[in-house]
């Protein structure tokens, strides 16, 4: 075998090995990019599920809230009206009580769906209503007796009772409201 023909030899050997090497190549390009893709759509589902669920969590805290302020604004009522210090024409009915089925219902959408933070802020608003229900049931008891004696240190423990439970009401829904539009 003379020099020429040991290139020639060389040489396709060479283009053999470039071709080898080429295939492989593209295979290994084609796995690279597959799996890329299959990384792709897996990280596009996740997010999707991800996605779908934030949605369902903010629904169902939404429907949540609107009950809690619901309740809340039914309280303010029952606030309102109870013993007012002045009225003008007619004094407006007391709204309807919950029943327990409703009020059941309720409370349950309210643990299950709120925050922490929601839920403590609602619990201190029903706490503050307790209190304003507990002064004004004493402050009712001492004008029914006629009592001289401590009626206007009552009424003016109902009135700031009163205060204390409309602020309540509305920190409750406030945080109600900046907890929905950070989500």
């Amino acid at each position: 075998m003379n020099a020429s023909d040991k290139i020639a030899l060389a040489s396709v050997g060479a283009t053999v090995v470039v071709a080898i090497a080429g295939y492989a190549l593209n295979v290994w390009t084609q796995k690279s990019e597959r799996k890329h893709r299959e990384d792709e759509a897996a990280a596009e589902r996740t997010h999707a599920l991800q996605l779908s669920r934030a949605d369902r969590y903010f629904a169902a805290r939404l429907d949540a809230y609107r009950e809690a302020a619901r309740m809340l604004e039914r309280v303010r009522l029952f606030v309102q009206r109870r013993n007012p210090l002045l009225v003008i024409g007619d004094p407006q009915p007391m709204p309807p009580n919950f029943d327990d089925a409703e009020w059941e219902t309720l409370r349950g959408r309210i643990v299950v769906a709120s925050s922490p933070e929601a839920l403590d802020a609602i619990d201190v608003a029903s706490r503050a209503y307790n209190d304003f229900q507990a002064h004004a049931m004493t402050y009712e008891e001492l004008r029914a007796q006629n009592a001289a004696t401590g009626l206007g240190e009552s009424g003016k423990q109902m009135e700031e009772a009163r205060t204390a439970a409309y602020a309540a009401i509305d920190n409750a829904q406030q945080v109600m409201r900046e907890e929905l539009g950070s989500l």
